[in-house]
């Protein structure tokens, strides 16, 4: 829930229930217990935004000889899946799906040949009931990337759909997510022709219509990032904002992180920039309950529920996760892949005071 949204009609509505000159005496004492019920659902919204540590654990990717940099991992109906990937002792480039139903204790191969070809470092994101999987690179070379995009609703049969925009070409090491069925991809590393790839200040918005067989997404090329950014890492939260979290800068900064937080409320036509609780780069962010959270590089633990991004440090216990290639979220737990282990991260709430 929107904790200010309902706060600000609670605050209109008791106004009203307790000040209308026209109510019977009856129909105070009935605004009177409304009034009571939405504080107490404002109180239990504040509960849910309330943290008190994250909790992690790992588990070794249990398949066979897995082990790999540049994969996904995904969810969708509330299973998780690997996607792609490459094997960096063999260089080998995958193009399987391995999906999980009891978080990541056990995995099923759904596909061993998807027919979007071995490639890593792409984007996924999950819009529209599908899971779909976007760009990235099919060999260890810049000269073989790639724009085109597939989406699949159970992850063995594949769909391809249209490709990313033109005027940005081939494209890899950027990162995905959705809003209100359109796709949002920032950043990356783009070639065009036989060029070697360049960092680039672009969102790629790909708007979704259609349902059925008739679903479709058509991309559009916006340049709001105020520097280009490859390995970006978006969210989505409070509102419908598009966030980019830190993002490693390329062209004339060369490999430096970028130590902001770039916030889009108006479908990425323009970024307004905030700053990072991070001061060595930003491994994973999330979003969940209207929270942003950002896991530093120093293994520092952040998060935000408020438009300004006034951030809190969370204590985290367990393994902490020192890299990672993509994570993912269902429900206030948190998937994190990296290599061949799995971590697995769960918000933990203070104890309810005693009645």
């Amino acid at each position: 829930c929107d904790c200010s949204q309902l706060k600000s009609v609670g605050l209109v509505e008791r106004k009203h229930w307790l000040t209308d000159a026209n109510t019977t005496p009856k129909q105070t004492k009935m605004n009177l217990a409304r009034v009571l019920l939405l504080l107490a659902a404002i109180e239990a919204c504040k509960a849910q935004s309330t943290f008190s540590s994250l909790n992690w654990s790992s588990l070794p990717i249990a398949i066979a000889g897995y082990s790999r940099v540049g994969m996904q991992i995904a969810t969708l109906n509330n299973s998780i899946y690997l996607l792609g990937g490459r094997a960096q002792a063999a260089n080998l480039y995958f193009a399987d799906v391995y999906g999980s139903d009891d978080e990541g204790r056990t995995w099923n191969l759904k596909t061993s040949a998807a027919p979007w070809a071995g490639r890593a470092y792409f984007a996924v994101t999950t819009a529209a009931n599908h899971l779909w999987v976007i760009g990235g690179q099919l060999a260890p070379s810049n000269s073989q990337l790639t724009n085109t995009v597939y989406r699949s609703a159970n992850m063995e049969t594949w769909i391809q759909d249209a490709n990313l925009t033109s005027s940005v070409g081939f494209i890899a090491f950027m990162q995905a997510t959705t809003v209100n069925n359109t796709i949002f991809v920032a950043g990356g590393c783009a070639r065009q022709g036989m060029a070697a790839c360049v960092y680039v200040n672009v969102v790629q918005v790909g708007v979704i219509s259609g349902t059925g067989a008739s679903l479709s997404v058509a991309w559009t090329a916006l340049n709001p990032l105020p520097y280009t950014v490859a390995l970006a890492m978006t969210i989505s939260t409070r509102q419908g904002a598009v966030f980019v979290v830190e993002g490693q800068a390329g062209g004339n900064l060369g490999w430096a992180w970028q130590k902001t937080i770039l916030v889009s409320t108006n479908g990425a036509t323009s970024f307004i920039s905030q700053t990072s609780p991070s001061n060595s780069g930003a491994k994973q962010a999330w979003a969940f309950n209207d929270t942003l959270f950002v896991l530093g590089g120093d293994q520092t633990l952040s998060f935000s529920s408020s438009n300004a991004l006034s951030f809190t440090s969370l204590p985290q216990t367990g393994p902490i996760p020192t890299q990672g290639d993509a994570s993912v979220v269902i429900g206030s737990t948190v998937f994190l892949a990296s290599s061949a282990t799995l971590f697995r991260g769960v918000l933990m709430r203070p104890p309810s005071p005693s009645p």
